[in-house]
């Protein structure tokens, strides 16, 4: 606002200051229009959006100026992704939070409706369907409080707040079972919390906003330095998990036997139970539940090679299409290990040769490089396998990848790395094209695989139909999980 003073123009106000390519500086705001000649229609900005293009639409603003990383939206896809950010130093109440994608209140009345699933990395993220102005109130229902403890993925989820005569309701609803009604309500002297509180807002201060927050970033949040009942091991167990990277599929025999050139390789990473990953992601959330029942939580002090047989046989007994024995491998032997298979060694269901590495150093780049970033479970239903295309070329290339992606561990080398993950991935389109694309998947696999690939060296998926994207870069990726490779 600057003061009128002597001239005939009471702003400029209520506008912006705009730069132009030129060089130019322009303020843009509100005052009476002049005589042009011509009468213009009324236009109402839209108030809905399918997230259907590749950016949110103009009704949508952000409570500060945006930074990359705060939100992804996902083209087609029907979606956006929101990146849980840090609060700002010295927070007290949601006055201070800058990434809260707001739409103004279209009408007096008016229903906002908001479909959402949460997946959280650590404990201390949330997410939130907030109604922003002098005063406030956000909507966090107690199953998503729950994801942000266990870091488990929530199903879709729908809000509905509802506006009348400048009073706000919400409602939740889940599949088709509805929910208590809870409102979490903040003023300025800190954080409170009321159920079922009516709050009154006018049109002219009221936003609807959604966003996503990290409470604290600490040792606790990511379960460092904690022990005992504490610890995210008292819920996830003690077992470690398992990463693949590079070369997968070549540890079944029916892929196996069509290499020309064998053996054929796979990387896979031990990881230390220090998160709460989502099962059906290619994490080998399954294998991994077999083993803590098999052997009460913990892993038995004997010869891996034993172990990884003994918990072969729990697994696939009776199984038709049997796992691999490249996820047994992957929990029980510490590092990162190479896997060669052969065929003509035990059928190809276990590798001739296993070349593990744990040094230290090379653990921690990895960690340095690698980012899994939350991308949707293996819907019910789903198998990768209903089309095959086993041609030995390109079996060889899929053997290749690994020999080359543990190569590029072992030196250090991100170029490297990017490269078999990426041509890894070409390798099971190939080969399986269902791994990506599939009548139960709802999300376009191949699109968001080609976004992390072209904006960071390299990416690939956890699993088959998706699971987590693996992403290799030296430089933070929004929204990742961070992982720590047991080596011992």
């Amino acid at each position: 606002m600057l003061a009128q003073g002597k001239t005939p123009i009471n702003g400029p106000h209520q506008g912006a200051w705009v730069d132009t390519p030129a060089g130019e500086s322009w303020f843009i705001h509100s005052y009476r229009k002049a005589n042009v000649g011509k009468t213009y229609p009324v236009m109402t900005p839209a108030d809905t959006d399918e997230f259907n293009g590749s950016q949110h639409g103009l009704q949508w603003q952000w409570a500060a100026n945006p930074k990359p990383g705060w939100v992804f939206p996902a083209g087609g896809l029907g979606l956006i992704r929101l990146f849980c950010i840090p609060l700002p130093e010295g927070f007290k109440n949601f006055w201070d939070v800058p990434n809260l994608l707001l739409q103004k209140f279209p009408a007096p009345q008016f229903t906002a409706t908001a479909k959402v699933a949460f997946t959280a990395r650590t404990g201390d993220e949330k997410t939130r369907l907030i109604v922003m102005g002098t005063d406030y109130a956000y909507l966090a229902p107690l199953w998503l409080a729950l994801a942000a403890a266990t870091g488990a993925q929530t199903p879709a989820t729908t809000f509905k707040i509802r506006f009348r005569l400048g009073k706000a309701r919400a409602r939740l609803y889940q599949g088709s079972s509805r929910h208590r009604r809870r409102w979490h309500h903040s003023r300025r002297a800190g954080e409170t919390h009321a159920r079922q509180r009516r709050l009154t807002f006018t049109r002219r201060e009221g936003y609807v906003s959604a966003c996503c927050v990290r409470y604290e970033q600490s040792r606790q949040a990511s379960g460092e330095g904690l022990s005992g009942r504490n610890s995210i091991a008292s819920i996830v167990g003690n077992i470690p998990h398992r990463m693949a990277l590079a070369g997968g599929w070549i540890d079944q025999p029916f892929v196996s036997r069509h290499n020309p050139s064998p053996p054929g390789s796979m990387v896979v990473v031990s990881l230390e139970p220090n998160l709460w990953l989502m099962d059906r992601c290619g994490m080998a959330s399954g294998t991994r539940k077999v083993a803590s029942e098999l052997w009460g939580g913990g892993v038995p002090d004997r010869p891996p090679v034993e172990l990884v047989r003994e918990l072969y046989r729990a697994e696939n007994k009776d199984k038709a299409e049997p796992s691999g024995s490249q996820d047994m491998i992957g929990l029980l032997y510490p590092g990162v290990s190479r896997l060669d298979y052969d065929a003509g060694f035990e059928g190809g269901y276990f590798p001739e040769h296993i070349e593990s590495n744990c040094d230290r150093h090379t653990a921690r780049w990895l960690e340095e490089v690698i980012h899994l970033v939350p991308i949707g479970q293996r819907p019910e239903g789903y198998n990768p396998l209903g089309v095959k295309n086993l041609d030995p070329q390109w079996i060889r290339q899929l053997g290749q990848t690994c020999k080359d992606c543990f190569d590029a561990i072992v030196a250090n080398d991100i170029g490297g790395l990017a490269a078999s993950m990426n041509h890894s991935m070409r390798c099971w389109e190939a080969i399986l094209p269902q791994t990506m694309k599939h009548p139960t998947l709802q999300i376009d696999l191949k699109r968001i695989l080609s976004y992390y690939q072209q904006r960071y060296a390299g990416a690939m998926y956890s699993g088959c139909g998706g699971g987590y994207a693996i992403v290799a870069s030296e430089e933070p990726v929004p929204g990742a999980l961070k992982v720590k490779v047991k080596t011992c």
